[in-house]
């Protein structure tokens, strides 16, 4: 009986993980967010999205993928929700928010112009 309540609390206990969070905006479609595992359940599990408002992310293996262009300008994070099911205990979700980093785009550098008393320094030394 104790190793029965011992599982069952294990079972409980159990939750989703994601080993990163955060993923370029410039990142092709198919990267890798994270891995996707769970921690304190047993046996194995299988990972689906349950919930993916902006369509942004799929599925590979037990990895969390791009499944479209992310834009930091448009949206600097989705919201995806992972249901993991190992076929026996009640399955786990768990909702997960991804950060898109800005990334620096050709034509976004910019210029600064010096000058002193509005002469330019271009040239000078």
């Amino acid at each position: 009986m104790l190793v029965k309540r011992l599982l069952m609390m294990s079972v409980r206990g159990a939750r989703i993980r994601l080993s990163a969070v955060a993923i370029a905006e410039d990142a092709s479609i198919g990267a890798t967010v994270g891995a996707l595992s769970v921690v304190g359940g047993s046996g194995v599990y299988s990972f689906s999205i349950t919930s993916d408002p902006d369509s942004k992310f799929d599925i590979s293996g037990g990895n969390l993928i791009t499944d479209a262009a992310l834009d930091y300008e448009t949206a600097t994070s989705h919201q995806v929700t992972i249901e993991a099911d190992n076929g026996v205990d009640t399955p786990l979700t768990a909702t997960f928010t991804i950060i898109v980093t800005d990334v620096v785009e050709a034509g976004d550098e910019g210029t600064l112009d010096f000058s002193i008393d509005g002469n330019p320094l271009l040239g000078a030394i």
